[in-house]
């Protein structure tokens, strides 16, 4: 399963050279969500993310997912 990747937003805001207000604006999301989610206070939903490539449009959305271990099945346990 993938997981959302608050230091992946945090990278590439950083790379693009915009602030966090720059990035709110062009996703036209409120800065407050963004901080939160920024800071890994708030899981992002689906409007955010499909916002994401207004903010950045040359990254991939699963660029901003990263993997989870699997959950290995216990002997025993169905």
């Amino acid at each position: 399963m993938n997981r959302f990747s608050p230091s992946r937003l945090r990278a590439a805001l950083l790379r693009s050279g915009m602030n966090q207000a720059e990035l709110a604006r062009k996703m036209g999301v409120s800065r407050g969500a963004l901080s939160r989610i920024l800071r890994g206070l708030r899981s992002p939903n689906s409007r955010f993310i499909a916002a994401l490539k207004q903010g950045f449009p040359n990254l991939p959305l699963d660029y901003f997912f990263e993997s989870s271990p699997s959950v290995e099945e216990h002997p025993g346990r169905n």
